[in-house]
């Protein structure tokens, strides 16, 4: 499994709500720079959206599936 595809089902298991960095890490394992990375990828790519883009702190985004 990719780190992408981990990120992904990490923020998939938590639904509605969106999931923040630390939950990100805490189901992964993943470095914040490296999951930071990779959110932001996703992002871009379409895959994963920012329920708050407003926020600019890296570790308090939210972030959710498409």
């Amino acid at each position: 499994m990719t780190f992408e595809e981990m990120i992904l089902d990490a923020i998939s298991k938590k639904g509605e709500e969106g999931a923040t960095m630390i939950d990100i890490y805490n189901e992964t394992g993943i470095g914040f720079d490296m999951i930071s990375q990779k959110v932001e990828k996703l992002i871009v790519e379409g895959k994963v959206r920012d329920l708050f883009p407003d926020k600019k702190k890296k570790f308090s985004r939210y972030v959710q599936c498409d």
